[in-house]
């Protein structure tokens, strides 16, 4: 008797459809292999779904205190991402770059500051990412120090969890939908604070950690692939993979968080 597989059903679809059903448009020809292995397709990925995606970077519990902070180096979206919960408790974001002259600012992995100092030629910005001090300022001609702070990234907080987004074009809320109407009653926050990690460096595109989850965690997270890839709410929470691209179409970094 066939099983469910070779007639084309979608086991994890859950309505018992298929995709060729669900997705005419997609035809039932063999699947291309270009998008697995182009550098131009990686780079419209990078604009058209990491940039536009709203990824999560961490919990709150992470930075309980105004001045706690942590970097975020995204390769995929070719930047450097200073996460810190600033002087009025708010949680910001911004890219990890110096408006003098586009130097890293903060080279720690995360710890707690009262402001950020570029180690190049000492710019100062404050916790909420206006400069604070510009070393030598007089020599500087039409100074517009209200112009010349952090660039801010937006970001978002839903149930603890930070999310940025680099080039939204919906609100987070939006972005989760129903997945996060079906789990909004979890209590993160009590199970959140203490992680476990482990990395590993997987030979392969992105794409295909969909498709070989035989060796991950069963659930990959929303803030690797984004939800137009997940078709409905997922109902297992005991792991999380997260997906860090190091080189275009070849190359990632598997993070599993249990």
């Amino acid at each position: 008797m066939p099983n469910k597989a070779s007639n084309g059903k979608n086991r994890n679809s859950g309505n018992g459809g298929t995709w060729h059903s669900q997705y005419p448009e997609l035809g039932t020809a063999p699947v291309p292999i270009e998008p697995y292995i182009s550098p131009e397709f990686f780079e419209l990925e990078r604009d058209r779904v990491f940039r536009r995606t709203w990824l999560c970077l961490g919990r709150e519990e992470r930075i309980p205190k105004p001045g706690d902070f942590f970097v975020k180096d995204l390769a995929v979206g070719k930047t450097s991402v200073l996460v810190v919960r600033s002087e009025d408790g708010k949680i910001r974001a911004f890219h990890n770059v110096c408006s003098h002259r586009s130097n890293k600012v903060e080279w720690r992995a995360k710890g707690s500051s009262d402001s950020f100092t570029c180690p190049f030629h000492g710019w100062c910005y404050r916790l909420n990412g206006e400069v604070l001090a510009i070393p030598d300022e007089k020599s500087f001609f039409n100074l517009d120090k209200e112009r010349l702070g952090l660039t801010p990234i937006t970001l978002d907080t839903w149930q603890g969890f930070i999310f940025i987004n680099l080039k939204p074009e919906q609100s987070l809320r939006e972005y989760l939908g129903e997945w996060a109407d079906a789990i909004g009653a979890y209590p993160f926050a009590a199970n959140g604070a203490t992680c476990y990690e482990w990395s590993t460096e997987v030979g392969c595109n992105w794409k295909l950690i969909r498709r070989l989850q035989g060796g991950l965690p069963r659930r990959v997270s929303s803030s690797a692939v984004g939800a137009r890839f997940l078709h409905g709410p997922k109902k297992s929470f005991q792991s999380r993979a997260v997906l860090q691209i190091v080189r275009p179409s070849s190359a990632m970094v598997a993070t599993g968080q249990s």
